[in-house]
């Protein structure tokens, strides 16, 4: 086994236990890339050489820890729970708002004309068109007519 995730009796945190017979306390990064990159896991530093004290199979909080995830010789990685995991699935998401094209025009000070040319030539960002017809335009889209003068591309 290359890497284990556990968590000891009694303690909130979770703990790696490495090869090398090290632990580190699992960040959220840590967490992160040792679910998404267990297959390069050799190749960060991060997974080598604990910070956190050393560990023997022999101690009592070892054997009784309860083993989460752990990665084989053969970089399988094996996940017996999920839950130090879940942070990775909660969404902060902030709701797109759509405004219409003359909401569009208003905001950046535009004519209606200008900005459904925009729109024809895919200048602004996350448009969406319903039926060929109606658009929506993210209310956080950017002034890409503005934004291209001060770059110098029109």
């Amino acid at each position: 086994m290359k890497t284990s995730l556990v968590q000891f009796s009694g303690k909130e945190e979770y703990t790696f236990l490495f090869t090398d017979h090290t632990m580190e306390t699992a960040t959220k990064s840590l967490l992160e890339h040792f679910l998404i990159r267990f297959k390069s896991i050799d190749e960060n530093p991060s997974f080598k050489q604990g910070t956190k004290g050393h560990w023997n199979e022999d101690d009592p909080d070892i054997r009784s820890a309860k083993t989460y995830a752990y990665i084989t010789d053969n970089d399988q990685l094996i996940l017996l729970d999920a839950s130090p995991f879940e942070f990775l699935t909660e969404e902060h998401v902030k709701p797109i708002i759509y405004i219409s094209t003359k909401e569009y025009a208003e905001k950046f000070g535009l004519s209606v004309q200008r900005v459904h040319q925009m729109v024809e030539n895919n200048e602004i960002p996350g448009i969406i068109k319903i039926a060929n017809r109606y658009v929506g335009i993210p209310d956080d889209a950017v002034d890409v007519f503005r934004q291209e003068r001060k770059e110098g591309k029109k």
